[in-house]
């Protein structure tokens, strides 16, 4: 409970034990002190409860074998005391609490049965109903107690959906990023390098114009993909610190499904005989290898081959832009039984053509975050005008990387 729930109670067990106390008469001064003493512990419960209310309960208790001491005044004060206990603390306390009060007031009849055994009966029915209230006192905290958890399992489930809708949201822009840079952003590319072709082949004036105008059209298409491609990055990043959730969402892709080693080297094949197939009709010449494991009936993630299959895509791609056509290029591709392993060279160009759009470095970030998240590296290095890009995936990825690896991908 809150400190405002606190003093709201506080203040109204005083009033009603002071009515009380007041309707029965101050005959004596120990019913004066009995009255402030109560008041001032009651008083404090907003500032200790866990030691007040304790305190309350076994005075109320001990308070029973003074002479002319009224009970019944301070009964309420006392049942709520362990009400409050039930409710706020750990059940072991307040159950301590319950049964130390109870044989206080046991220890009270013994006492006075005693001293005035004719009166033993009275007592021992004032005890037993003293010993009912503060069970049913006990009952009410722990009903609170729950009611307050089922309130609070509601609103972290209410927030838990939020912040999985939010979650899903940015993984679906992060992905949309990369789908365009991979998709959209690479086919531009390649018209762009047809277009610089033919302009260059051209035969006329008026030819090299409309081809420098196709040129033109799509630079500014590749220059507003990119712009959307910020935006969606930018959204992606905006994740919230806090966002881990246990269920096993966090990081996931578009897809879990699992498929065999032969199918994926299969789809592999495929990738580079159609960029090869590309990059031969813009004059680009290079060797290319694979070399895949015997246990073709293993399983391959099917977020880690949808990841492999777009960046051999993405690196035939940077081979377009950047890979001087009078030397060769090389892609290596290795598949084990863990993981694939990718070696990608090519010399740069020495004078980029004027139509070739410059590097944006937005794929191979883009693609090292998804590494990352896979629990895999994507390393890239430049020696002696040769580019090296060397990749490793794990084809099972551990449980553990949805949950623990960042989503969006670094800044360039």
């Amino acid at each position: 409970m809150g400190k405002g729930t606190l003093w709201a109670l506080a203040l109204a067990l005083l009033g009603v034990q002071t009515l009380s106390a007041a309707l029965a008469g101050f005959e004596t001064w120990l019913s004066v002190a009995a009255l402030i003493i109560f008041d001032i512990l009651t008083l404090l419960i907003p500032a200790k409860p866990k030691a007040v209310c304790p305190l309350i309960a076994i005075c109320w208790g001990l308070a029973q074998l003074l002479p002319r001491f009224d009970g019944a005044v301070y009964a309420i004060t006392a049942y709520s005391a362990v009400s409050l206990l039930f409710a706020n603390m750990p059940v072991a306390y307040p159950f301590g609490v319950l049964a130390s009060t109870s044989l206080i007031l046991a220890a009270d009849y013994a006492v006075i049965a005693m001293r005035y055994p004719a009166l033993s009966g009275e007592v021992l029915s004032s005890v037993l109903l003293a010993v009912l209230g503060l069970s049913v006192s006990a009952i009410v905290g722990l009903a609170i107690k729950q009611s307050h958890a089922v309130i609070d399992a509601r609103r972290l489930k209410a927030e838990l959906a939020v912040k999985q809708e939010r979650l899903a949201r940015l993984q679906r822009d992060a992905a949309l990023a990369s789908r365009l840079h991979d998709g959209l952003s690479n086919d531009l590319s390649y018209l762009l390098m047809h277009a610089a072709n033919e302009m260059d082949n051209a035969e006329s004036e008026q030819q090299r114009a409309a081809w420098r105008s196709v040129i033109d059209r799509v630079d500014k298409s590749f220059a507003t993909t990119h712009t959307i491609i910020d935006v969606l990055r930018v959204s992606a990043s905006a994740r919230p610190t806090d966002e881990h959730p246990s269920d096993g969402t966090a990081g996931q892709t578009d897809h879990d499904g699992s498929i065999r080693t032969e199918a994926f080297i299969e789809q592999v094949n495929t990738a580079v005989a159609r960029n090869t197939t590309e990059l031969d009709g813009l004059g680009f010449h290079g060797s290319n290898s694979l070399t895949a494991t015997r246990d073709r009936n293993a399983l391959v993630d099917g977020s880690v081959a949808d990841e492999a299959l777009r960046l051999i895509d993405e690196l035939f791609a940077n081979i377009r832009r950047h890979c001087d056509t009078s030397e060769d290029y090389s892609c290596e591709i290795v598949i084990d039984g863990a993981s694939i392993a990718i070696t990608q060279m090519n010399t740069l160009r020495h004078s980029q053509h004027h139509a070739v759009i410059g590097p944006s470095g937005k794929g191979l970030d883009m693609h090292r975050s998804a590494a990352a998240r896979f629990g895999g590296t994507l390393d890239t290095s430049h020696e002696d005008e040769v580019w090296i890009t060397h990749v490793v995936l794990p084809l099972r990825p551990a449980s553990s990387w949805r949950n623990t690896q960042p989503l969006h991908p670094p800044s360039s």
